[in-house]
């Protein structure tokens, strides 16, 4: 790995997401952060706070009873108890993203909240004493009891009542009062959410296993696709990437990954097509001293269509990491790195997987069988998935563990510039829930961002899905 992108596991997570909350990172065209307003929300009701608080004016709170997390309309929490410098109170306990939330969600004048006790916010980046008048004002940002990241790894919002605030069914009827802009606002804020957290699970990785090799496995598991991701797995755990990396014949990590997959023909039993056949001779050669002891690997070929057959995945997969000198992950993050537009990096990123266009394997079905309509390897379509899944949360989790917040923001563009992907079973479930008619998701759900959101919103409303 080298030395500027060697990761740092000693450095906290806290001020990365920190200066996302504060800077403004996620999309929001309304004033509204939904997902993080469940958040606070949710650390509230956990109390996962310093004991006592303080409110912004210096005043000494205690917390008795947290409130009862309102499920209807009105103050997030009511029935509350707890004593400032030591009076006693009773009410209800307002949560916000900002204290300026309080008039943009008109509260002010509805009798509903004229019980509150206790505004508690995240951030007060405009230093208010108390807002509004006369009601206490607690900011969560720096009295967290938890560091921000190891809280939000433990956390599953969708365990409580926010989550499911609206029945499923009612859902689609709460999205037709909105307009196109808010929930395609809604949608994308989710998305980004998605994202980051697969970019915190790839730190993690990256922490265990190295770079290249988290980066070569979550690459082999996108080839996989739904068919055959766990046998990609298992190739990926069984041939680790620094073992190509280290092989230096010139077909010999062709062999070593064909052969252990159990994808190269025996030339004896098979018919090997006449364009092949030195080369399939030159790949037993070279895996023959390796082949001992390579468990073997079930690919499941039931309705696969001919271009997603494993033999042309796994031929895409070497040419790309053998163009990328199996250093697929550092030069992926150092391409994000680079300041250019959004449009610049795409192109520069789809160069990084180039090699899979080789236009003299576009007709490669497998060694025994040519395509009768020849394609590239990896489609457009495969290398969006690449980029959503894997390039943009591998820089977003470069910038985790540089705590680079502020270099998010390139991600965060070019992210936004990705179409939608491919449909799947999820997708088209979860148009069903939160659209009437479902055709409305074609406007609004208009790129992979959007895609990821209702994604993640499906999962936060149906954890099973």
């Amino acid at each position: 790995m080298p030395p500027d992108i060697e990761p740092h596991p000693n450095k906290t997570l806290s001020t990365f997401y920190n200066d996302l909350f504060d800077n403004g990172f996620f999309v929001f065209n309304d004033e509204e952060p939904y997902f993080q307003e469940k958040l606070v929300q949710v650390i509230w009701n956990e109390q996962l706070v310093n004991t006592p608080l303080t409110t912004v004016a210096g005043d000494l709170l205690q917390i008795f009873h947290a409130g009862v997390w309102n499920v209807e309309s009105g103050p997030d929490f009511h029935d509350a108890a707890i004593a400032v410098n030591g009076r006693l109170q009773h009410g209800a306990v307002e949560i916000h993203l900002q204290p300026e939330d309080w008039f943009r969600h008109h509260h002010d004048g509805n009798p509903d909240y004229s019980r509150t006790i206790l505004h508690v916010v995240w951030s007060n980046p405009n230093h208010h004493l108390t807002f509004p008048q006369n009601i206490p004002l607690c900011v969560l940002q720096h009295q967290l009891r938890v560091p921000l990241p190891e809280l939000l790894a433990r956390i599953d919002l969708s365990l409580y009542p926010y989550a499911s605030k609206i029945h499923p069914g009612n859902c689609a009827g709460h999205f037709a009062k909105l307009s196109d802009e808010h929930i395609a606002d809604l949608l994308q804020s989710y998305g980004i959410a998605r994202i980051l957290e697969k970019s915190r699970e790839i730190s993690e990785e990256i922490l265990r296993n190295g770079l290249e090799q988290t980066v070569y496995y979550r690459f082999l598991d996108i080839l996989g696709y739904k068919n055959n991701r766990l046998a990609f797995q298992r190739l990926a755990e069984n041939m680790p990437v620094r073992r190509l990396s280290a092989l230096t014949g010139e077909h010999e990590a062709m062999a070593i990954l064909f052969g252990a997959a159990g994808l190269l023909p025996d030339p004896t039993r098979t018919a090997v097509l006449p364009q092949h056949r030195t080369l399939v001779r030159e790949l037993w050669d070279a895996w023959w001293p390796h082949r001992r002891g390579c468990p073997d690997i079930h690919w499941n070929r039931h309705r696969l269509r001919p271009y997603n057959w494993p033999e042309r995945r796994l031929l895409a997969a070497h040419l790309i990491l053998r163009d990328n000198s199996y250093r697929l992950g550092r030069n992926i993050i150092q391409t994000m790195r680079r300041k250019t537009t959004p449009q610049e990096s795409m192109r520069q990123l789809h160069d990084l997987f180039g090699a899979a266009a080789d236009a003299s394997w576009h007709s490669f079905y497998d060694f025994t069988r040519a395509l009768k309509k020849p394609a590239s390897l990896l489609g457009e379509r495969r290398f969006q998935d690449l980029l959503v899944n894997l390039a943009i949360p591998l820089f977003f989790a470069d910038c985790m563990m540089e705590q680079g917040a502020a270099q998010c923001e390139q991600g965060k563009q070019a992210l936004l510039q990705i179409p939608k992907l491919q449909d799947n079973r999820l997708l088209k479930e979860a148009t069903h829930h939160f659209f009437m008619p479902p055709s409305r998701a074609r406007d609004v759900v208009s790129n992979a961002c959007a895609q990821q959101g209702l994604l993640r919103l499906y999962r936060d409303f149906h954890p099973g899905s």
